[in-house]
């Protein structure tokens, strides 16, 4: 019994001795430890496993703080936004010579017949519609056919400006007034065998190149007339539509589009300065190790259930894991000021063309800076689960376990597809998918373990 003991505490000492503090613990350092303290008597008897938990107190604790955080460089850039509406609206009204929009100017100009158009404001251009989305549009080929067609999107053209067709600049407007970019399809005669270029059309409001690309060939029978695309910000569109005579922009009223973006810059540094990266990696790492902590202590305790021993695990991947949820979490934190802001400046543009009353925008921003909070909720939630299931893998696979069972919260928030994982077995080398508990979006599933492989290979022993 003694030669045996010191037999195998030899052999734990050679494994031990000779593993890089780097590499994992496999599953014959986990065999080799519970013999000797078998051998030794000291494993005590197994007890049921304790059933794995998501750390919800510390995603809530961890949402909590992002929020937080968010909010005080929220106020700091909402203030400076608010400070400068008043002077800003007063300044738009008296160079439009009234308080109201641009476009009351323009349509006293064009006559008794002006009830009888559609316009509107798009992109901070003036936008007469002649077909609204799902309205029928009839149209004449350039080779003289006739046809109808649904519309997907409105339809138009831009007040004011002069095509390559002498006519007005034709346009179509997309689900985002205030899309940074603008496309302009080049359109191939249909009379020419589409082999010449025939006219312009303008796709604004359109997410992507992609999308517009879309957007247009929904519209036509023949994939023929797409002839090529340009892509350009909106303010080169406006620029360009300037040179022709006649040509107008509300973005050239006063330069107050000019005022309303430097505005948004200036708002924006002041979220930025006041979100500073030192301090969200300091909160994200501090997070990080807690649900490490949280998630080793859980493990285990499922360890020493199932083998009676206390086996730590190396934990050699752990530190890499949390570098990178630092790293992900700086990211997404700091990307709330860009998705936030880009839609900032589209509703104080929208109010200063317009002529709203500043207590409105103020109104409408506020709302739009609360959106903020939720994606930060959301954050929490996200990277919690994640870290936390890819900490369970990585400490699972060390004890030597391949084999885990798929464990839901079991609440109505749980996915379709992971409900019907629910209690079942799979491969760590093989899960479904390719995805482990807690990995997808807004994960909150978990890995219980399966130790019966290694605690078979150990009761046939004895």
């Amino acid at each position: 019994m003694l030669a045996d003991m010191v037999e195998l505490a030899a052999e734990y000492a050679r494994r031990r001795d000779a593993t890089d503090p780097q590499l994992t613990r496999d599953r014959e350092h986990t065999l080799a430890l519970v013999r000797l303290h078998r051998h030794a008597g000291a494993a005590k008897r197994r007890r049921p496993i304790p059933q794995t938990r998501y750390p919800k107190a510390l995603e809530v604790e961890y949402a909590k703080a992002i929020a937080n955080t968010v909010a005080t460089a929220r106020a700091h850039a909402r203030e400076t936004i608010t400070a400068a509406l008043p002077s800003l609206l007063a300044s738009a009204r008296a160079a439009r010579g009234d308080a109201g929009a641009f476009l009351e100017r323009e349509l006293e100009s064009l006559g008794p017949n002006v009830d009888a158009l559609d316009r509107g404001v798009f992109a901070g251009l003036p936008v007469v519609y002649e077909n609204r989305k799902g309205t029928t549009r009839t149209w004449v080929d350039s080779d003289g056919a006739t046809g109808s067609t649904t519309m997907k999107h409105d339809y138009g053209y831009i007040e004011g400006t002069f095509g390559d067709d002498e006519d007005e600049v034709d346009v179509y407007t997309g689900p985002d007034q205030w899309a940074a970019t603008a496309y302009v399809v080049y359109q191939m005669s249909k009379a020419a065998s589409f082999n010449t270029f025939d006219e312009k059309k303008v796709m604004l409001g359109f997410a992507s190149a992609d999308d517009a690309r879309a957007a247009y060939l929904a519209q036509y029978d023949d994939p023929r007339f797409f002839g090529w695309m340009e892509s350009m910000s909106v303010d080169e569109l406006h620029a360009r539509l300037r040179k022709h005579p006649g040509a107008k922009s509300i973005r050239d009223d006063a330069g107050e589009g000019k005022r309303v973006r430097d505005l948004i810059a200036t708002a924006r540094k002041k979220f930025d300065n006041a979100l500073p990266t030192k301090a969200v990696e300091a909160m994200a790492k501090k997070f990080g190790r807690r649900v490490s902590d949280s998630n080793r202590e859980q493990v285990r305790r499922q360890a020493r259930a199932a083998f009676g021993v206390d086996i730590a695990t190396l934990d050699a991947k752990v530190p890499a894991m949390i570098e990178h949820f630092v790293g992900e979490n700086v990211s997404l934190i700091r990307s709330l000021s860009s998705r936030t802001f880009d839609q900032v400046e589209g509703i104080v543009a929208r109010g200063v063309t317009s002529g709203a009353r500043h207590e409105d925008i103020g109104d409408e921003l506020e709302a739009r800076f609360d959106i903020s909070q939720r994606h930060a909720r959301m954050i929490a939630r996200d990277q919690v689960g994640k870290l936390n299931g890819q900490l369970t893998a990585a400490r699972h696979k060390e004890l030597g376990v391949k084999k885990f069972t798929w464990q839901t919260v079991g609440d109505d928030r749980v996915r379709d597809e992971h409900e019907a994982r629910d209690g079942v077995e799979y491969d760590y080398d093989d899960p479904p998918d390719g995805e482990l508990p807690g990995e997808p979006v807004l994960c909150r599933c978990q890995a219980e373990p399966s130790f019966d492989d290694l605690l078979d290979t150990l009761d046939s022993e004895e």
